[in-house]
């Protein structure tokens, strides 16, 4: 829509609905396809995965200028590359993750350099990190808190103009431009979905945890020992480590009172798997419990101290905000694997820097061992038992039928709506036209504009569209009284075009509008 000079915030209409995020990803492919003369599915995710391979680039760059061992930064980023499977396969598609998660890796990374320039740069990434997807905004108060407690409230307050400044700008012109819709999309409408709170609590602990557990554990131990170390006393040392076992512990016995609770009264489908407390779901609550633990403990101790240590605070910050924003976004209703991602990112993060931290601090083959061992154990589980890129690979039928899609939409007359994979449309030469998920984002019964639902209906029934594309299930508001199905590709039979991960929805036939009768009813139902 961009490169065709159309508005992406508008009131929805049958002709268009917006996803609900900021539009920094499809500005910068627009940009692009201004100089590759157009836009494409694969210029689309070229950028994704530019922006995924840059994020595996800070995880480097944070394990040998933070933790002072380039080993270290590499075998982080080999960890975050590889839970590519664990979030859903979601770093490499036409969509705003990559990007957002690379401009947010490095956000972080450079926040916690002692060093002017990187503070501002920092911001200004955070702010643009901002423009492609908003949940990156929640990390911005525990970076500033962290650089405000690290190098006094003058870096805070530069850091805050840097990342805030810019965002509030481009949200004002936003607005400005869009006559005020834009907040409407990207925080009333996303904000009025209903939660789905068992998918966080115990769904979360049990997905991560079963996913990454090696991961979890090796960074809670260094968490803890990390917290312990920057104590003064020997009192506060073993107060650290001694609230860390306890309240995991005591973390534990809840964990196993939800899941019994879930067994008795049943579980909803959106879970993966049923919510249970296997090794990796142990693991996950033992380690929040022991974060918190720790945490509090060393807070306590650092105000005997009178100071709070700045890169501890900013790491602990990011670290909460992280896995509670990954919870709740997870617990939203539509919310995917893909809201991981930022807790694959800080993890990798963790484990660059501590590998090289823990090696410092006690050089040695032996702490070399405990620290390496669990990291190549998590890497040797994701490489055998998660990552298979055949998986995700469409073989020559996906493509021959989605082909045949595109040929079968070039014969219709405009317009046509192709809402489960609107690139056909577009690769057919047809004006681009809205997702279904734009319209899923929309009817909500508690929605602030579900009321616009209400317009899709009165077209179907004025059969606005010569051909529509439809997956196994037909869509409501009335498209099967309307249309009836008319095509099929010949390739690929049942299997064709099905999504390897995500939503498990496929485009299937193209079906075309039922012949009415001069006696039936007009477009206006008159």
């Amino acid at each position: 829509r961009l490169r065709h000079g159309l508005p992406l915030y508008t009131a929805p209409s049958p002709d268009w609905m917006p996803f609900i995020y900021p539009p920094g990803y499809s500005a910068v492919v627009a940009a692009l396809g201004v100089v590759a003369g157009d836009v494409s599915p694969g210029l689309a995710r070229s950028v994704s995965i530019a922006g995924s391979l840059a994020a595996a680039l800070a995880v480097v760059y944070a394990g040998g200028r933070l933790g002072r061992s380039w080993a270290g930064g590499v075998l982080g980023a080999c960890f975050f590359l590889l839970t590519y499977a664990d979030s859903g396969a979601f770093m490499d598609l036409v969509r705003p993750d990559g990007l957002a998660t690379g401009l947010l890796a490095w956000a972080l990374v450079l926040g916690l350099e002692r060093d002017r320039r990187a503070t501002v740069a920092s911001g200004l990434l955070l702010a643009a990190s901002f423009t492609v997807k908003q949940h990156a905004a929640a990390f911005g108060i525990p970076m500033a808190l962290g650089i405000w407690a690290d190098r006094g409230w003058r870096e805070g307050l530069r850091f805050g103009i840097a990342s805030a400044g810019p965002a509030l700008a481009y949200v004002a012109l936003m607005e400005l431009v869009s006559g005020g819709w834009f907040l409407v999309w990207v925080v009333d409408v996303a904000g009025a979905h209903p939660l789905v709170m068992e998918r966080w609590y115990p769904g979360t602990m049990g997905e991560v945890g079963r996913d990454l557990p090696w991961l979890v554990l090796f960074t809670t131990v260094a968490m803890v020992a990390g917290t312990a170390k920057l104590q003064r006393s020997q009192a506060a040392r073993v107060a650290v480590v001694a609230a860390a076992v306890l309240v995991g512990w005591l973390s534990l016995g809840v964990g196993q009172e939800i899941v019994a609770v879930y067994e008795l009264f049943g579980t909803t489908p959106q879970f993966r798997t049923a919510p249970r407390l296997d090794f990796g779901a142990r693991t996950f609550w033992v380690a929040q419990g022991a974060g918190v633990g720790a945490g509090l403990a060393g807070l306590a101790g650092f105000a005997l101290q009178r100071r709070v240590p700045g890169r501890w605070a900013y790491g602990m910050g990011v670290a909460l905000v992280a896995f509670v924003l990954g919870g709740v976004m997870r617990a939203h209703h539509g919310g995917y694997l893909n809201v991981y991602i930022p807790i694959h990112l800080v993890l990798a993060i963790a484990v660059a820097v501590a590998i090289g931290k823990l090696r410092a601090w006690r050089p040695g083959l032996l702490v070399a061992v405990l620290t390496l061992v669990p990291v190549l154990v998590q890497l040797r589980a994701e490489d055998a038992d998660r990552f298979d890129p055949a998986t995700y690979v469409p073989d020559a039928a996906d493509v021959e039928a989605g082909m045949e899609f595109v040929e079968a939409l070039r014969a219709c007359d405009a317009p046509v709506l192709a809402p489960i994979d609107p690139w056909m449309a577009v690769m057919a030469g047809h004006t681009p036209a809205w997702h279904l998920m734009g319209l899923w984002d929309i009817d909500h019964p508690r929605g602030p504009i579900a009321e616009y639902a209400a317009d899709v209906d009165v077209v179907v029934h004025e059969q606005r569209w010569s051909c529509v594309v439809m997956g196994d299930a037909p869509m409501r508001h009335g498209f099967r009284e309307s249309y009836t199905e008319a095509w099929r590709p010949a390739t690929g039979g049942g299997r064709s075009l099905r999504p390897r991960t995500g939503w498990p929805a496929r485009p299937s036939s193209i079906w075309k509008p039922i012949p009415r009768g001069p006696s039936e009813p007009g477009p206006s139902g008159g």
